[in-house]
């Protein structure tokens, strides 16, 4: 897997006004077209939950503000010998 950070195209992320109350983190702005070219573009980056396409997005925060990157984590996968005792998972309980 590359190491490559993916930013979806079609959603921009601000900084709150100033004046904004402190429970206001930002502001996100999403272009539906852009965004629906961009996702038709990088199909690779789908993961399927419950029978739905989708793409995981981390919500970040950074120098500049908040920003969105796509998650690309991908559960290690073990092969089995087909006992079903020696299956492991990455969680840490």
């Amino acid at each position: 897997m590359s190491n490559e950070k993916k930013y979806p195209k079609g959603i921009v992320t601000f900084k709150p006004h100033d004046n904004a109350p402190d429970f206001v983190k930002g502001k996100m702005i999403i272009t539906p077209n852009t965004l629906v070219n961009w996702l038709k573009e990088n199909s690779d980056l789908m993961t399927e939950y419950k029978g739905n396409k989708q793409v995981v997005l981390d919500i970040l925060e950074g120098e500049n503000g908040l920003y969105v990157k796509v998650n690309d984590f991908k559960p290690k996968k073990t092969e089995g010998n087909g006992t079903g005792g020696n299956e492991t998972s990455d969680f840490p309980f």
